[in-house]
């Protein structure tokens, strides 16, 4: 177990310097070729992200978790695509690891079903989630365990 843990710590931190050495590169990351909208279709663009996306972020999620006083320590970005999520950090000191996912992924799918998915590129290590609030999925790291505290305050996050 203790391999595992050490083996997904050290994946994240090579993901995190491949994707820190990959926005130096100068070379553009994004799969859209589409030109940019102009100033007044970029307002438009965003209006209707937003009224699409119709709820919280995940930093609306992280300073509400804050504002509980559930979350301590230093926040660290997660390579959240090596587990299918959009995005993610990570609070050490809490034990805590917070993604967004897609909700019509399959890894979302999964995890919902309360089974655990591969860490890509790492064959035979998995992860599952602790709690699961809409699009978040809360998952202890490898650190320890999750408080009571913070998996109530997750899943009373609206």
């Amino acid at each position: 177990m203790k391999k595992k843990l050490a083996t997904f710590l050290l994946t994240v931190a090579m993901g995190i310097t491949l994707m820190a050495c990959e926005g130096n590169s100068g070379t553009s990351t994004s799969s859209d070729s589409s030109p940019e909208p102009t100033q007044s279709e970029s307002n438009e663009v965003s209006e209707d992200t937003s009224e699409q996306a119709g709820g919280p972020t995940i930093d609306d999620l992280e300073s509400y978790l804050l504002d509980k006083g559930v979350l301590s320590g230093e926040k660290t970005q997660t390579s959240a695509e090596m587990i299918g999520a959009i995005s993610g950090f990570k609070y050490a000191d809490s034990n805590a690891e917070i993604y967004e996912y897609d909700e019509n992924s399959d890894d979302y799918k999964t995890l919902s079903d309360g089974e655990a998915i591969e860490i890509e590129g790492m064959s035979g290590y998995t992860v599952s989630s602790t709690a699961i609030n809409g699009k978040f999925v809360l998952m202890a790291s490898s650190s320890g365990e999750i408080s009571q505290e913070l998996i109530d305050a997750f899943n009373s996050f609206k």
